[in-house]
């Protein structure tokens, strides 16, 4: 049945008995997803600046606690005659806290 040999398959299309396959290993498809880890809102005056504190969502907490170090890109925009417009962008380290003895 199962553990025997069938001759009908063992051999090709020419009839040449069958020795080895061999089979490329793929690597996995990787998939890219934009996740808002914080966000925050600000009114200003043309002129003015001012600093704003961002905290991490739930989303953001859960994925720094499993991967202790996330790398995020933080990006200004400016909603001007209904169109948002972005400012700008760059890369934000987070580490988690080390443990006080």
């Amino acid at each position: 049945m199962w553990g025997q040999p069938r001759p009908e398959r063992d051999r090709d299309a020419e009839g040449r008995k069958l020795v080895a396959v061999s089979a490329k290993k793929r690597k996995p498809k990787t998939s890219k997803r934009t996740v808002v880890l914080g966000a925050a809102t600000v009114t200003l005056a043309a002129g003015q600046s001012e600093i704003v504190h961002v905290k991490l969502n739930a989303a953001g907490q859960r994925l720094l606690s499993s991967r202790h170090k996330l790398s995020v890109k933080l990006t200004i925009t400016q909603r001007k005659s209904g169109a948002t417009v972005v400012i700008s962008s760059q890369t934000i380290n987070f580490k988690t806290p080390s443990k006080k003895k």
